[in-house]
């Protein structure tokens, strides 16, 4: 966002060099320091309604793009820069967006090479395939070798370092796939932190309820 000078409200795109949207001609939302002193306040409010938010986005920022690789905020938001370097991770396990891009990448190369959902499934969860053609169950694996399909199992499981459960299972597959369609093509999807599970609200029991247990 920082090579941005302004955004269109309208069309949902950032521009670099012009004051006004490329696409439909309508005046940009500018990225001055006024628009960034609101941001400020906005990420202030925030933080203070939930305690845990910068670590959760520091977190699943650092699974994305590693630890070299520092946000850049403007001038404006210095004070999040250095709460960002003092802020821990979560306890908890953090929630690994990369694992999702890696299988849903995985996935559509395979497909390109003509291999079915199900025989995906098979080449990245398992080493079950025997030198040569192999056809089975009214499989073919897109003609491919035995040994290469163990090979682009071994280099999937090396890369992502276990057995994901959206290599698993076709409904999985297909949550992860979802998922990951909407962070590359829906801006709001990745402001709002949107989860690959919708996570189910805490209901919140009565003084009777507890009380009768």
């Amino acid at each position: 966002m920082p090579a941005f000078t302004g955004w269109c409200a309208s069309c949902r795109v950032g521009e670099c060099y012009c004051d006004a949207c490329q696409w439909c001609g309508a005046a940009l939302l500018k990225f001055d320091e006024q628009f960034w002193s609101q941001i400020g306040r906005k990420i202030r409010w925030a933080m203070r309604k939930n305690r845990a938010l910068l670590s959760r986005v520091k977190s699943e920022r650092e699974s994305l793009y590693g630890t070299k690789h520092k946000p850049n905020f403007p001038s404006p938001l210095v004070w999040l820069h250095t709460l960002w370097e003092q802020t821990s991770p979560p306890p908890h396990q953090p929630f690994a967006p990369q694992v999702h891009y890696q299988v849903a990448n995985w996935i559509e190369f395979l497909r390109r090479l003509g291999l079915s959902k199900g025989e995906i499934i098979e080449v990245l969860s398992t080493a079950d395939f025997p030198d040569g053609q192999v056809e089975r169950q009214g499989k073919d694996y897109a003609k491919l070798l035995g040994e290469d399909l163990r090979k682009l199992g071994e280099d999937f499981r090396r890369a992502v370092g276990y057995v994901p459960g959206s290599v698993l299972d076709l409904s999985e597959m297909w949550r992860t796939m979802t998922w990951v369609d909407r962070q590359r093509t829906v801006p709001m999807a990745r402001l709002k932190g949107e989860r690959v599970r919708k996570r189910n609200p805490v209901r919140v029991r009565s003084g009777r309820e507890l009380s009768e247990n």
